[in-house]
C-alpha cells in the first residue's frame, strides 16, 4: 500500500537546498497543492518541484481552509 502525502513548501524548499529531496519521493506519493507548488516557485531561485511529485488541486472548501 502506498502512503499519499500531501507536502507543504518547507520540506519541498529545504530540502531542495540541501541537494536531498529524492528523500520525499521515498516516503509514498507526494502531492503538492497549487498554492504550495507557487510559493516553493517563489522562493526557491530557479528551483522547480521535482517532477515526481503530483500537483493536485484541492476542492474548494479545503482550498479556503488552507489560504486562511
Amino acid at each position: 500500500m502506498t502512503r499519499i502525502i500531501v507536502c507543504d513548501t518547507g520540506p519541498l524548499l529545504h530540502l531542495s537546498e540541501a541537494g536531498a529531496s529524492q528523500l520525499l519521493s521515498l516516503a509514498g506519493e507526494i502531492l503538492i497543492p497549487p498554492l504550495v507548488a507557487i510559493e516553493f516557485e517563489a522562493n526557491a531561485h530557479g528551483w522547480s518541484p521535482p517532477q515526481w511529485a503530483r500537483k493536485v488541486a484541492l476542492e474548494k472548501s479545503t482550498r479556503k481552509k488552507a489560504e486562511k
